[in-house]
């Protein structure tokens, strides 16, 4: 009998286990959260995460407009990389954005349905089908002079801007914030949550391995 307790006992995780898979699951759940409401209910003076970022273009006073496709938002920095303002995007997020000749931003949203047109303070001029727009997509080129202004990063590592200069030299202009690393979505959380789950029921499998053996 006290065997048979024994092998019972192994089989169940841990509470070390439990407490860990259940804060990263939380942790997820969290950042999914964030993801969508805080593009609805956060003052546009709050920067979000660089998530799943599309690309970057710089205008002619130097101000950095950046899209983030996980948050639907296009964020705007000055050229020392502090944080001005931002607005939404609808249809998917910005996908591309290009600065036009008439000093207007375009974005073509992530779907690829629809082209809207801002002024460079986020007011909407207007949003037309691609096919009517006459556009099939935004090219996102830059001028070939330099300095030049790369975003960084993937799903998984929040984004951040990089400006190039002639020589090869490479500044961090707008760097990714620590708490981006926390609550960035949606993969690494939904990173750590999986982790939290190998915890789980490997130790789960373990006992059930043990129990087999005995």
């Amino acid at each position: 009998m006290i065997g048979k307790h024994a092998l019972a006992d192994d089989r169940r995780p841990s509470m070390p286990a439990k407490v860990l898979s259940g804060i990263l699951a939380m942790w997820a759940m969290s950042s999914f959260a964030c993801m969508g409401l805080l593009p609805m209910y956060a003052p546009a003076t709050w920067e979000l995460p660089l998530s799943v970022a599309s690309n970057v273009v710089v205008d002619g006073a130097g101000e950095i407009y950046c899209g983030t496709q996980a948050y639907a938002q296009v964020q705007v920095y000055d050229k020392y990389g502090a944080f001005q303002r931002r607005w939404g995007v609808k249809g998917g997020g910005p996908g591309r954005l290009e600065l036009t000749s008439d000093g207007l931003l375009r974005v073509c949203e992530g779907r690829g349905r629809y082209v809207a047109t801002y002024e460079l303070n986020g007011s909407l001029v207007s949003r037309e089908e691609a096919r009517r727009a006459g556009v099939a997509t935004c090219s996102g080129t830059q001028s070939p002079s330099f300095p030049r202004y790369e975003m960084r990063g993937s799903m998984f590592l929040p984004g951040h801007v990089v400006r190039i200069e002639e020589n090869g030299s490479e500044v961090d202009v707008v760097p990714a914030r620590m708490y981006w690393y926390l609550f960035q979505a949606p993969f690494p959380s939904f990173f750590f949550f999986w982790i939290g789950a190998a915890v789980f029921y490997g130790k789960e499998v373990r006992g059930r391995l043990c129990g087999d053996n005995g």
